[in-house]
């Protein structure tokens, strides 16, 4: 069991509380408040989300290509693939399509 007096409170943020945060919803109050007390060394503060979420609810993609196309989208580079797949996403990333078997 931990002890509350010698280490830090731990948080762990769901992507929803940086959504509430950077949308001024209900909430981003307390979001600042963690996040001042962490810049104090008061707490911790977390994160674990994938970039890919995005892709993966509005294209038909299954989630490693959702998380290599995030990767292309978020380094601005481009996609070199040969995976059908990846057609959805040719208005949005730049892409090198492979000769497909």
């Amino acid at each position: 069991m931990r002890k509350q007096n010698l280490e830090k409170d731990r948080y762990v943020f769901d992507s929803s509380a940086f959504f509430a945060f950077f949308d001024n919803e209900d909430g981003a109050d307390i979001i600042q408040d963690l996040l001042e007390l962490s810049k104090k060394e008061n707490i911790e503060i977390f994160a674990s989300f994938a970039m890919a979420g995005d892709l993966k609810a509005n294209f038909k993609l299954s989630f490693a290509d959702a998380w290599i196309a995030a990767t292309a989208l978020m380094l601005d580079a481009i996609l070199v693939h040969k995976d059908p797949e990846f057609i959805c996403l040719k208005d949005d990333i730049k892409m090198l399509e492979l000769p497909y078997k």
